[in-house]
């Protein structure tokens, strides 16, 4: 988005905007932490599978626990994908615990879009208001 900024943002309406100001994600991606055998690594129940890589690995946006908000995340790395797991790299001290949720960021959304049968819309506070049905093959 900085980028798109630097040269002259876009237009709607004739008025000219920010795409960082502008711009929010569309699809974010949620993962429960299920192993930590290393102190700055965690391995999340999110891969391959489930998240598209096309165009760069997820990233770690914000730390929940027991439902609520507990920390950003934003000097943690999705390093390496499998299948079925995220392999995230923490910064020193990191209070990321088994049975954490980590809610990523995405660099595309459209080709996560095929990956799951049910997606689901948020209020601002996360709370589930609507469930989306998709119909891919």
């Amino acid at each position: 988005l900085a980028g798109l900024d630097a040269r002259g943002g876009f237009r709607i309406g004739g008025e000219t905007i920010s795409a960082a100001a502008g711009f929010r994600p569309a699809l974010r991606v949620w993962a429960e932490v299920l192993s930590r055998p290393e102190p700055r690594l965690a391995i999340c129940g999110m891969g391959m599978r489930d998240v598209a890589m096309d165009q760069g690995l997820p990233r770690p946006l914000a730390l929940y626990r027991n439902g609520a908000y507990l920390a950003d995340l934003g000097g943690a790395d999705v390093f390496r994908l499998n299948d079925q797991h995220a392999f995230v790299a923490l910064a020193e001290g990191s209070d990321v615990a088994v049975g954490d949720v980590i809610e990523c960021g995405i660099s595309h959304p459209c080709t996560c879009l095929d990956r799951h049968a049910i997606l689901y819309g948020l209020d601002p506070d996360h709370s589930v208001t609507t469930a989306y049905l998709t119909s891919f093959g």
